[in-house]
């Protein structure tokens, strides 16, 4: 019984089996005891209050007991029950189909006979299996000119209504039975129909853990199974973009880490073959080298907040930043970059001092990222342009570039992880961590950030953030 079917199916029909028998019992008692029993003491008294009114215009008859018993024989065909004529004296006159044993004319003991003989029609019923016991009677006295002259007794002993009793028990048990057989299969049928999902569930979580690719399981079945595949669905999903994500970056880190390893080992080879004993070109050389280290280094840092991002352990040093303030330490190095590249350089800030809430280094990568892009992909004698503008209790920052745009179909996926677009050669580079990592840090401060067409040519990068309402005292 260890099988979850087994147990689903013995659930139906567990209950069937302790409930059924006794609803059965008390039905059956039910029937027999207050509806046969009162049909039949009703059916009595209409019969024996005829008798007695027949008696009753020839009352010659009860005082010859050959005639009464000659009286009783000639109804007894027509009913089915035990007739008896009793004096009023209480002495017994005449039974139908009597033996040689019957105490004709002796007195009768009867509870009943007493309240009989004062006038009162007797009804009682004994719900008895005894084959001998009289589970109906019924006296009718028979009223005189001077009072009660007799009594009318009938009687249904047990052996003479056990078919009714037996077909009303047959009847019910059947009924009961095919219950019981109707509701054990409906019991098969709804385990079956649970135990269905739940193995394909299991199937493809055996599948899965032995390191087949498994197919998405069908959301059927009840509210429960169907939330399970579902959720099921969204793991194997999940899996499977983090193995996708796994393999991105190694081939990213072969690519990435085998550029600057490479230029590294082909310049110490060629300091060791003498170079370094030229003060120029050694220079070059090793300037090079750190050049390329700081490459590596930069995709080490990638690397970790990566990490963080997955393990979902970014941690913010929330702080009141003065944006007035706080932005233009953030740009400077960055219009230097630009400014070496002959990239033309606008900025528009705001002159009353705004805040917002965050952490002023994230908030700093994020920005770094985007002006990374912008210089790195805005040609010789293009321009960059940083506004800065408040609406809606919302900050917002656009920067915009002159360089290689953004598709609209790319928009979105360009702030996935990995993500590097196979046409546009904006994205062609790199790990394709930096504009993630930017998304990741921006939602992190309860903001958001999108890209969108320049008016005249490349991209905007629009980073929303919510305003603190609240001037304060200390501000970085």
């Amino acid at each position: 019984m260890r099988s979850l079917y087994r147990r689903l199916v013995l659930s139906h029909i567990a209950p069937l089996l302790v409930i059924l028998p006794l609803v059965g019992v008390t039905l059956i008692y039910v029937l027999e005891r207050e509806v046969l029993l009162p049909i039949l003491s009703q059916g009595l008294r209409d019969q024996a209050t005829i008798l007695a009114a027949t008696i009753n215009t020839n009352q010659t008859i009860l005082r010859d007991p050959f005639e009464a018993k000659d009286f009783l024989e000639r109804y007894a065909p027509t009913i089915s029950s035990q007739m008896m004529l009793i004096s009023a004296d209480g002495r017994l006159l005449a039974i139908a189909n009597a033996n040689r044993d019957t105490p004709i004319g002796q007195p009768l003991t009867l509870a009943t006979l007493n309240r009989a003989l004062t006038g009162e029609i007797v009804t009682q019923l004994t719900y008895s299996q005894n084959s001998q016991a009289e589970v109906a009677e019924v006296l009718v006295p028979i009223n005189g000119n001077r009072g009660v002259i007799g009594v009318v007794r009938l009687t249904y002993p047990f052996a003479t209504v056990v078919d009714r009793f037996e077909l009303i028990r047959s009847t019910v048990g059947l009924t009961l039975l095919i219950g019981l057989i109707l509701g054990g299969g409906l019991g098969w049928l709804i385990a079956w129909d649970i135990q269905r999902p739940l193995k394909r569930v299991t199937q493809a979580i055996n599948s899965l853990a032995q390191g087949t690719r498994s197919e998405p399981v069908p959301e059927t079945g009840p509210r429960e199974l169907t939330l399970l595949a579902h959720t099921f669905n969204q793991l194997v999903e999940r899996l499977r973009m983090l193995e996708d994500a796994r393999q991105h970056l190694l081939s990213n880190l072969v690519h990435e880490l085998g550029r600057p390893l490479g230029a590294l080992r082909s310049a110490a080879q060629a300091l060791l073959r003498g170079a370094i004993n030229e003060p120029d070109l050694s220079t070059e050389f090793l300037s090079g080298m750190d050049h390329e280290v700081v490459r590596l280094q930069r995709l080490l840092d990638d690397l970790t907040r990566l990490h963080d991002q997955i393990l979902g352990s970014l941690e913010l040093n929330d702080k009141l930043i003065d944006v007035q303030a706080w932005l233009p330490t953030v740009l400077s190095p960055w219009r230097a970059a630009a400014e070496q590249k002959d990239i033309q350089w606008r900025t528009s800030l705001l002159a009353s001092p705004i805040f917002v809430r965050g952490d002023p280094d994230r908030l700093a990568q994020a920005v770094g990222n985007l002006l990374s892009n912008a210089i790195k992909y805005t040609p010789a004698s293009g321009s960059i342009a940083i506004d800065l503008t408040c609406a809606d209790a919302q900050l917002t920052l656009r920067i915009c570039d002159t360089g290689l745009g953004v598709s609209p179909d790319e928009s979105e996926h360009i702030f996935e992880a990995f993500y590097r677009g196979s046409a546009n050669p904006r994205f062609a580079q790199g790990m394709g961590l930096g504009l993630n990592i930017t998304r990741t840090i921006i939602e992190a401060h309860q903001g958001s950030v999108h890209a969108e067409p320049n008016q005249t040519q490349g991209s905007c990068f629009v980073v929303r953030l919510p305003l603190e309402q609240v001037t304060p005292a200390h501000a970085v």
